[in-house]
């Protein structure tokens, strides 16, 4: 409570101080989604906390991840699979090893927001860069939010601070990417193996990925 930073006048309750994370707001967004019947989720936002330190204030540049639902898309060919802790921590060390940083590294935390058995402190080297984990049972109860959460988040303040490897990135595509589902008739006969051999010989270049649903 020390650390938060109170409004003079507030518009209401729920505005009175201003925010020391970004997961409030996430969870919002999960919460509007569940009401919505819309479980399978996975975003993420860049933005400022705002914390009292010392006799003055800080404003740190935070980037957070929030997984709910399930991780696959519904197939015939498996059943659906939750995200989970280690769904999160691979995210984490992917992304922080594409930046530069050569992964991450985990210890033991005790926050009352996070379930006590799923969570845990990051660190890039020896600095503590940010938490992840999923989120207490309890506290979704009391949201009406009737999944497992998993959330991240970093300070990108401590990042921008540690030396890393150079990064070359690739340009962004111009347009956005579009899905196509076709209904194709074809022989009993037809293997699907060679079906896919005909349409990767003829798709082109702008075509990334074929599946059959």
């Amino acid at each position: 409570d020390d650390a938060l930073v109170k409004m003079l006048n507030p518009l209401s309750a729920e505005q009175s101080i201003l925010r020391p994370s970004l997961l409030p707001g996430l969870l919002d967004v999960v919460q509007r989604n569940a009401n919505q019947r819309t479980f399978d989720l996975r975003f993420f936002e860049v933005g400022h906390a705002h914390l009292k330190k010392g006799n003055g204030f800080v404003e740190p540049r935070i980037f957070s991840i929030m997984l709910a639902g399930c991780k696959s898309l519904e197939h015939f060919s498996q059943k659906p699979v939750d995200w989970d802790f280690y769904d999160l921590k691979g995210m984490l060390e992917e992304l922080f090893t594409i930046l530069g940083f050569g992964g991450i590294s985990v210890k033991k935390s005790e926050l009352s927001m996070l379930h006590p058995g799923r969570q845990a402190k990051v660190y890039v080297g020896d600095v503590h860069v940010g938490i992840m984990g999923e989120i207490h049972p309890e506290l979704l109860s009391k949201l009406d939010i009737p999944q497992r959460v998993l959330f991240a988040e970093c300070d990108m303040q401590e990042l921008l601070n540690i030396s890393r490897i150079p990064v070359k990135m690739q340009e962004l595509p111009i347009f956005p990417g579009s899905d196509r589902d076709w209904t194709i008739t074809v022989s009993k006969n037809l293997r699907f193996s060679g079906l896919m051999a005909k349409i990767d010989e003829l798709k082109p270049a702008i075509c990334q990925e074929v599946s059959l649903v």
